[in-house]
């Protein structure tokens, strides 16, 4: 996992560099950064636009009484997408795109889902879950033994004690 991760911090960067520079070569440098900064530009304004979509959806849900799966996946594309959007370089802002994009949202989340299935089906994803679940009531490897200790209660009653500056302590 370390190394995947090394991989991916070190390439991705570097691919992203090659092709900064050689869009600047044919286009020019000004015309790169222009391009830069206007594909984060539009990333943002889908994302707000994507982001806002779903807010409503997850609401809808929410009052139907609906599990939000559909929304909670929109959303974590959205987000991922958005990241790297902001991201500079011309790799990043495609995958970026592609995630947020509607149509092309539609076949990376059916990718993800049926990777996930495989990945659980296969045993490399395990799921543990801590509870019986809803409705399962309560097993006795989940109830908590309280222990009852008795002391002696010492009830009193409470005055005010108000030292004044003319008191003397």
């Amino acid at each position: 996992m370390f190394l995947r991760l090394f991989l991916l911090m070190t390439l991705i960067p570097l691919v992203e560099i090659y092709f900064l520079i050689q869009l600047s070569g044919v286009i020019g440098g000004g015309n790169t950064i222009l391009l830069i900064i206007s594909t984060g530009l539009l990333g943002a304004w889908l994302l707000r636009r994507q982001g806002a979509s779903i807010l409503q959806q997850l609401q809808h849900n929410a009052s139907q009484s609906q599990l939000p799966t559909d929304a909670i996946t929109k959303g974590f594309f959205t987000f991922i997408g958005g990241v790297l959007l902001l991201t500079p370089g011309l790799l990043t802002d495609v995958i970026g795109m592609s995630l947020i994009f509607p149509p092309t949202q539609i076949l990376w989340r059916k990718f993800f889902l049926h990777q996930w299935a495989r990945g659980v089906q296969s045993g490399n994803i395990r799921v543990y879950t801590s509870a019986t679940g809803f409705g399962g009531g309560f097993s006795q490897t989940h109830t908590r033994k309280t222990r009852r200790i008795d002391h002696t209660v010492i009830d009193v009653e409470a005055r005010d004690v108000s030292v004044s500056k003319n008191d003397e302590i």
